[in-house]
């Protein structure tokens, strides 16, 4: 399948991902699975491999999507602050 705009590859185990909280990871903190918790914080640590998701629909649908969902919240805040300036 060709697709009309380059999609990037992430790998789930670039060692960069250790140091910042993504969104994947900010529902892990906020939710109440302890065992997902628990396996987010070693891979932090670097004590555990992190999960190879990139076989997961989401994930690939994600991959795909990304720069067109970059682009729609570009302009949706351009929009918004657009919008603003007129009422000051």
């Amino acid at each position: 399948m060709t697709l009309p705009f380059a999609a990037t590859r992430i790998s789930p185990k670039v060692p960069n991902r250790r140091s910042f909280i993504g969104g994947s990871d900010a529902r892990v903190i906020t939710g109440s699975d302890k065992a997902a918790l628990l396996r987010l914080w070693r891979e932090k640590r670097g004590e555990a491999e992190p999960e190879d998701l990139s076989g997961k629909l989401v994930v690939q649908l994600g991959l795909v999507t990304e720069p067109l969902n970059r682009h729609r919240f570009a302009a949706s805040v351009a929009d918004l602050m657009l919008r603003s300036v007129r009422f000051m």
